[in-house]
């Protein structure tokens, strides 16, 4: 029998400052554990100096490393710690997030408790470590104990609340026995979940002991990365991954016709809530063309898109993103772009003259409005072709790049 109660597990792959930044947490704060515990770190093939930052933190952290010969992919990795676990129970820390230790004890405490539970899932904190505060819960649910193969009341409580059951701490033994195989088309948190309620109790607390960091600041405290957490990256991506792995939970349970299409409207407003995540952060991203499929994803689907920042904007932004690559690909350091409105043009307030200036600024590209002359290493954007005279875009057109906005397929039908 193992005398370790708490088994930390941490995979990493090529974030060598970040993994620097935990353990150096982790020397300070685990004092805070009121139980015994282990630290193990799986290295997923890294090629930048991840084992020089472990080596460094030998001496003052207990830990065991791995190094992986070639990368086996996040989830294998993730697999490959959970075998190396010795403690009753597990969590996974990512290697640039951070635990509250005294929630942790709680909810520690709380899977205890209950014998047959072999896993409690929690919220998660999105943490600002730069002001040192959180910016609320990934998600937000009252706390449920889910027996052992009630599919119904797991899938009830997974879609009324929007949650995604990801961060947790497992019992050991009845994971090792499972290690759930993922699947491209299915969302894993939803496929674990499902594969641990087979086996036991599943709890779901509120006690968001995990910090998912947003703003990053170094050791030299003028290092600050803005970063989106994990789970706002995949609802860029996942849209039909989520579909897939909700109708399936669906399929699963029992209910009469009325009750199916209030679940089925659950997962629209889950789907749609995701596709808006994604649509934003995109947007924040400056990947606008991202954000114009995703955006189009919404309207196709969902007939509206809340955002303060219109369908409209984002095709005029898509343009743009679109016209750098031409610029970057090919070397060119200047644009010029032609429009019927030459006042619209150089309003400094307007959205357009925003993005413009934010997307080309940052490979000081030179900007030039209506000038009606021949430049080598140029790209011309005529935004209204049929306003200038066409013996000019012949004569461009002839020995030139050019960019004519009626070639750009970006409307949304």
């Amino acid at each position: 029998m193992t005398n370790v109660d708490l088994s930390i597990l941490i995979p990493t792959y090529n974030r060598a400052q970040y993994l620097d930044h935990l353990l150096e947490f982790l020397k300070n704060e685990i004092y805070s554990l009121n139980y015994s515990y282990e630290i193990i770190i799986s290295n997923n093939s890294s090629t930048d100096n991840t084992t020089e930052i472990t080596n460094k933190h030998q001496s003052n952290l207990s830990f065991s490393y791995h190094t992986q010969t070639e990368n086996i992919g996040p989830l294998n990795n993730v697999n490959f710690l959970i075998k190396q676990a010795k403690g009753r129970y597990f969590i996974i820390i990512a290697d640039d997030d951070i635990i509250d230790f005294e929630l942790l004890n709680f909810a520690i405490e709380k899977i205890i408790s209950n014998k047959q539970a072999i896993v409690l899932f929690s919220p998660w904190q999105i943490w600002d470590y730069q002001e040192n505060k959180s910016l609320g819960l990934f998600y937000d649910a009252p706390e449920i104990t889910v027996k052992k193969n009630n599919i119904n009341e797991f899938g009830k409580f997974i879609l009324e609340n929007k949650i995604f059951p990801e961060i947790g701490v497992y019992k050991t033994d009845y994971v090792k026995e499972l290690l759930p195989i993922y699947f491209d088309n299915f969302f894993y948190a939803f496929k674990y979940a499902l594969e641990f309620l087979g086996n036991g109790d599943i709890i779901f607390a509120n006690i968001p002991f995990y910090k998912s960091l947003t703003k990053f600041n170094f050791h030299d405290n003028k290092t600050i990365i803005p970063r989106f957490q994990e789970g706002f990256q995949q609802a860029r991506t996942s849209f039909a991954i989520y579909r897939n792995s909700l109708f399936f939970m669906l399929k699963l349970m029992t209910f009469n016709h009325k009750e199916k299409n209030l679940y089925i409207d659950h997962i629209n407003q889950f789907l749609c809530q995701r596709l808006h995540v994604g649509y934003h952060i995109s947007i924040q991203n400056h990947e606008f063309i991202k954000a114009y499929e995703i955006g189009s994803m919404i309207l196709g689907e969902f007939g509206i898109l809340e955002s303060k920042f219109s369908i409209n904007k984002v095709i005029d932004s898509a343009k743009l993103e679109y016209i750098k690559k031409i610029i970057v690909d090919n070397n060119f350091s200047k644009i010029i772009i032609f429009d019927k409105n030459p006042d619209f043009l150089n309003n400094e307030k307007s959205d357009f003259i925003k993005v413009l200036k934010k997307i080309f600024s940052e490979n000081s590209i030179d900007i030039t409005f209506n000038s009606f002359i021949e430049e080598k290493n140029t790209l011309y954007y005529f935004k209204n072709s049929d306003k200038v005279d066409s013996d000019f875009i012949k004569k461009i057109k002839s020995k030139y790049t050019i960019v004519d906005e009626r070639i750009l397929n970006f409307k949304f039908q």
